[in-house]
């Protein structure tokens, strides 16, 4: 679904609130709601053709699961 990409992991797909909605169980409104705090706060960047640039994946996930995930190779570049 994406790869890595410095400075985070690049969804190199159509990224739509609708497919989001979807892969989360929530509304697409909510969905457009996170995205743009996501963007404010610059863990997330939108590019062109709908795809997102996550630039900071170890914020998308508690702090304790940072270590797990990042052994997984899940966040490439964990701070």
């Amino acid at each position: 679904m994406g790869r890595p990409h410095k400075p985070g992991f690049l969804l190199d797909f159509a990224v739509t609130n609708s497919i989001l909605s979807t892969l989360t169980h929530v509304s697409r409104d909510e969905v457009g709601r996170a995205v743009r705090e996501l963007v404010a706060k610059g863990i997330v960047q939108r590019l062109q053709g709908r795809r997102l640039l996550v630039t900071d994946p170890s914020k998308l996930v508690g702090p304790r699961l940072v270590a797990p995930v990042a052994k997984l190779g899940l966040l490439p570049y964990a701070r």
